[in-house]
């Protein structure tokens, strides 16, 4: 009786390292990518992972063009050479570069049985191209024809950049980048809101109501960004979000002086050590 209990035991935990090691693909279903209406093709499935669809980089990119796809082991990277486009990706690394232009992907890549999966918006987005969601059928429909991403030097305003890194940079040092790219977010939803200025730079310096940022009252504002908040920047400009839309106040609450904000605004999320209000 004693063994019996032993081998039972042996085989659960067994079966427990079993699951363990394979929880990684345990969320994961597979996902059909439709390429105006005919299937993709590939040796590695499409899969939908927390609520984002990964395709494979090889089939995607040789679906469009001529494209050569290399990977270099020592940087963990993939780079796509096509007409008009150069792509690269890194394993652990939350955006794509493309022509100079920088894609969010939240979540990073996938490697999946030797192959490179990255999210289906960001290529589509480097490629020019439509995205639909088909619940049903947990399909993704994709459509259009490839037309390379234009080029950051002529996409990116350079006085945006300058100014939303700076903010950036002089709220977020420390933060990790989904939070500095909350931070442009709000500048960015201040913009966009009617009760604010409609430009970056005054949204930063408006005083209506009194100092919004404090970096634009103690000077802060004119320090040298690192270069993780000019890539937050870009992001944000090329529609990275990391939160709402109707997000328009944030603080740090361990530095915060004055409290109005969580006295009087719907609390939305918190990311490092900033809190995000509606």
């Amino acid at each position: 009786m004693k063994l019996k209990r032993c081998m039972r035991f042996v085989a659960a935990l067994y079966f427990a390292i079993i699951v363990g090691t394979g929880g990684a693909a345990a969320n994961e279903a597979r996902v059909e990518v439709l390429v105006n209406g005919e299937k993709l093709f590939s040796d590695t499935s499409a899969v939908l992972k927390d609520g984002t669809t990964y395709v494979p980089l090889r089939a995607f990119a040789e679906r469009f063009s001529s494209a050569q796809v290399s990977w270099d082991a020592q940087s963990r990277s993939a780079r796509v050479e096509a007409p008009g486009l150069q792509l690269t990706v890194r394993e652990g690394r939350e955006y794509m570069v493309a022509n100079g232009r920088y894609f969010y992907m939240k979540d990073s890549v996938l490697k999946r049985d030797g192959r490179i999966l990255v999210p289906v918006r960001a290529l589509s987005a480097a490629y020019g191209l439509e995205v639909q969601w088909l619940a049903s059928s947990r399909t993704v429909s994709l459509s259009g024809s490839f037309v390379p991403a234009q080029s950051g030097e002529t996409f990116y305003d350079a006085d945006a950049v300058y100014w939303l890194s700076r903010i950036i940079h002089a709220e977020s040092q420390g933060e990790p980048l989904r939070g500095k790219i909350a931070v442009g977010n709000v500048v960015l939803n201040r913009v966009r809101s009617e009760q604010f200025p409609n430009t970056i730079y005054g949204v930063i310096f408006d005083t209506a109501y009194g100092v919004q940022f404090t970096p634009a009252a103690n000077g802060t504002i004119y320090g040298q960004p690192g270069q993780e908040s000019v890539i937050a920047a870009k992001l944000c400009l090329d529609g990275a979000q990391a939160v709402p839309q109707n997000c328009l106040y944030f603080l740090n609450a361990s530095l915060a002086v004055n409290f109005w904000i969580p006295q009087n605004r719907p609390y939305l999320t918190a990311i490092g050590n900033h809190q995000f209000y509606a």
